[in-house]
């Protein structure tokens, strides 16, 4: 699971049987699962938190990072 700073947003897993999983983070160094109602899609993709898309959106170059 992708680290928050803030506990308190921290995505929070249910034991209800309803919370279907649609898949995995499409991350390639995350295998995390999403629940219905739960990640970021992007252009078609699921990612659990902002963290990966984020992470993935600078490595292919498609972000660049100001603070470096």
């Amino acid at each position: 699971m992708c680290e928050v700073e803030n506990p308190m947003l921290s995505p929070k897993r249910t034991d209800d049987p309803i919370a279907k999983v649609i898949g995995k983070c499409h991350y390639r160094y995350c295998d995390e699962e999403i629940c219905k109602h739960e990640g970021i899609e992007f252009e078609g993709y699921i990612y659990c938190c902002a963290t990966c898309l984020g992470s993935e959106l600078l490595e292919e170059g498609h972000a660049v990072d100001l603070s470096k």
